[in-house]
């Protein structure tokens, strides 16, 4: 072996990134439609269902795909014994790690073996359409993914398959990168937790009214004018300049907040820099 191989090799010992894992296990995946009904084997592999047992839940009256045990075999692959293949998984990332958690409409884009999540209300069936898949690439609005429950009773079969569409009613994502960091991978996010002290729902003054904003571990931020967990008004970003300042930044009008700590559980602030605002801390 030259100079240069063993430089660029690596021992089998050392963990391997967590992206080159995410584009090993996805660049494996067919490119043909994997069905539960015609490639049972290759469809246990991926997804930990039988076409059988599928039937016989959908004529008990179960809705279950395979979008669920994709995402478990996915992620168990990467070496993950968090359940993030079920629905909600933000809820199931540890609490040192929330800031893997992306909300949509954040201004990021998830990125190559993330994990996304939709939940939409259809209110033909009076439900709540829930699904998940695996990102493979993003090209501005589309995403490439792969993805299973593409099928289901009407069709006689399941389906994990390849796909390439405008995402719509996404959540979220989990960004794999934060979740899993190692000295072997290179930062992609950039992005490191939010103090344990901010994160949560803070009241917020600003000429005499009341704002309801909801910080993340993920440095993003929501406020409602409605109280906690009221209907979103408005989405933002911010970072911290230090362990006991920030500044909020609202894309949408262009506003700029800067907040310090002036107690336990209380900041103030300047609203562009003119007018004071003051921050009283709710609860998680």
């Amino acid at each position: 072996m030259s100079e240069q191989g063993a430089a660029n090799s690596r021992p089998e010992s050392v963990p391997r990134p967590i992206r080159e894992k995410a584009r090993a296990f996805l660049g494996g995946f067919p490119y043909f439609d994997v069905t539960s009904k015609f490639h049972g084997a290759l469809f246990t592999k991926y997804t930990g269902l039988v076409h059988q047992e599928l039937l016989d839940k959908w004529t008990a009256g179960s809705i279950e795909t395979s979008c669920n045990g994709f995402v478990s075999v996915y992620s168990s692959n990467l070496g993950t014994k968090i359940p993030l293949g079920g629905f909600y998984p933000e809820s199931v990332i540890p609490k040192d790690k929330k800031h893997a958690w992306v909300i949509a409409g954040s201004g990021r884009s998830p990125m190559e073996g993330d994990i996304f999540y939709c939940d939409d209300w259809n209110s033909e069936k009076k439900r709540r359409n829930l699904h998940m898949g695996v990102v493979v690439r993003t090209n501005g609005g589309v995403w490439n993914t792969i993805e299973g429950g593409q099928g289901g009773l009407a069709m006689g079969t399941d389906i994990v398959r390849r796909k390439s569409e405008f995402k719509r009613s996404v959540r979220g994502w989990v960004d794999i990168q934060a979740l899993f960091p190692s000295q072997y991978s290179h930062p992609e996010t950039g992005v490191n937790a939010a103090p344990e002290w901010l994160v949560g729902w803070w009241r917020v003054s600003w000429q005499n009214n009341a704002y309801y904003y909801n910080f993340t571990a993920g440095h993003t931020v929501t406020y409602s004018k409605e109280g906690i967990r009221g209907r979103v008004s408005g989405m933002g970003n911010f970072r911290m300049n230090s362990e006991s300042s920030l500044t909020v930044n609202w894309p949408a009008t262009g506003t700029v907040e800067r907040f310090g700590v002036a107690a336990p559980g209380s900041m103030h602030g300047l609203w562009n820099g003119t007018e004071q605002i003051f921050a009283t801390y709710l609860r998680p």
